[in-house]
């Protein structure tokens, strides 16, 4: 066991020289992991470096001989800056993913075109009429006639390609639940579960969540609700706040997703309410 504590034993890597390598290593690759969209493993690695560093802080605190509150003062003070540094990264990671998705679903939304004003009748030319012959005193006098009024035309909504849209993003949310229930592992490995379920919840925010909130959008503008899907897309707005809210929030999130995100069953029936609406409430 000689080689490997010369190597991987705790007090080689919590070395100034060691350490610095492996602070400077995760720093790089949780700020490279977003720009491929990879943002769980950005927030693994700023939790590495934090344990890192708290460990760090322990062994100095541990080897130092001076008193112990002073000691106790150095812990409380570099562990406080450490959790709030954490706690700032993953807020900073989900508001990238925020204005993210908010660039995206901007990019997708179709510019409205303006209608053009109808063109306004030319009056008259009062030059015109004055050089007009007057009529002969004996003439009689046309009849003059009411306008008619124009009829009332009742437009109705256009639904444009709501109900292919409506149609596509339910086969889409669907295909992807079924190919990710066939990866679910086992629920009593706990670890990869939790991973397997809170990742479900995570990619729908950041790649379908916009499109979806875009659609129910359109619903609304043609006068179209479903109160299912209504109160799908509300849970899921608020289980992201819940578990976004604190560090403690974050970690209870992380030991017991199934409080605080959406499940398999319910991304699902998104998908279902998109197909059904569409088959039922948008006229074809």
């Amino acid at each position: 066991m000689g080689i490997w504590r010369e190597h991987f034993h705790p007090d080689v890597w919590l070395k100034w020289e060691v350490l610095g390598w492996i602070v400077a290593t995760l720093i790089a690759v949780a700020a490279f992991l977003p720009f491929f969209d990879q943002f769980l493993g950005a927030e693994v690695c700023i939790s590495l470096l934090a344990f890192v560093v708290s460990c760090k802080i322990i062994q100095i605190v541990l080897s130092a001989s001076d008193s112990t509150i002073q000691r106790v003062l150095f812990t409380f003070v570099l562990f406080g800056l450490v959790g709030i540094a954490l706690v700032e990264s993953i807020r900073g990671i989900n508001h990238w993913v925020a204005n993210r998705n908010g660039e995206i679903a901007a990019e997708k939304s179709p510019a409205k075109g303006q209608e053009s004003p109808n063109p306004k009748a030319t009056p008259p030319n009062p030059h015109e009429q004055a050089n007009e012959p007057k009529k002969s005193l004996r003439a009689s006098k046309p009849e003059q006639k009411m306008p008619s009024q124009p009829p009332v035309i009742q437009m109705q909504p256009a639904y444009g390609n709501l109900a292919a849209r409506c149609e596509e993003l339910g086969n889409e949310i669907i295909a992807w639940m079924n190919s990710r229930m066939q990866m679910r592992p086992d629920p009593s490995n706990r670890i990869e579960y939790r991973s397997w379920y809170s990742t479900n919840d995570g990619y729908f925010h950041a790649r379908i969540y916009p499109d979806v909130v875009k659609i129910q959008n359109d619903l609304a503008a043609v006068q179209i609700r479903d109160p299912q899907l209504d109160k799908l897309i509300e849970k899921h707005q608020y289980d992201f706040t819940s578990r976004n809210r604190d560090a403690e929030s974050i970690q209870q999130a992380s030991e017991f997703p199934e409080g605080f995100f959406l499940s398999p069953e319910e991304l699902a029936q998104i998908g279902h309410r998109l197909k059904t609406i569409a088959a039922t409430q948008i006229p074809h």
